[in-house]
């Protein structure tokens, strides 16, 4: 089975908001760009065409139409990191790694929560309460570590709480 980004999500991920919707049938919506990649969040029923647990996958491709090599590396190494880690509980498992429309993609498990980055700018929240995240997060990153891998970009966009 093949999987096809809606044409207008790809090419108008500029001009839409985070999280509109940007496909004709729902089930494809961007969620994310960042400055190299997008990332979509695809609807998985029965978890039958990608192999997800959730219902739901993230698809990540690359903003340019014509990655550098470096940027091709580094979502290949991403996928390669990912699949060491899927027993480790703390890091999405990584599905596979395709091509969609003649641009390497990347699905991994959707995991429903915000950024760390929203998460800390929706309310104020208690002392204590952030210090248990932050102890979370510092664990789950001990534990990324204690599996053997090191995460080079850690930011607070690309934590999900």
């Amino acid at each position: 089975s093949q999987l096809f980004i809606d044409a207008r999500a790809m090419i108008g991920h500029n001009e839409c908001g985070e999280d509109e919707d940007n496909s004709d049938d729902g089930k494809c919506d961007l969620v994310h760009a960042g400055p190299s990649s997008l990332i979509y969040r695809v609807e998985d029923p029965g978890n039958k065409l990608l192999g997800g647990c959730t219902g739901y996958a993230a698809l990540k491709t690359h903003i340019d139409e014509f990655p550098t090599e470096e940027q091709v590396y580094r979502l290949d190494n991403e996928y390669n990191i990912s699949s060491h880690l899927s027993g480790c509980a703390v890091a999405r498992n990584a599905l596979r790694q395709t091509m969609n429309g003649g641009a390497k993609t990347l699905l991994l498990e959707w995991i429903d929560g915000v950024t760390l980055r929203t998460f800390i700018s929706a309310v104020d929240h208690k002392p204590l309460q952030m210090m248990g995240v932050a102890r979370t997060v510092v664990s789950a990153i001990g534990d990324i570590h204690d599996a053997g891998a090191a995460h080079n970009n850690i930011t607070l966009d690309n934590i999900i709480v």
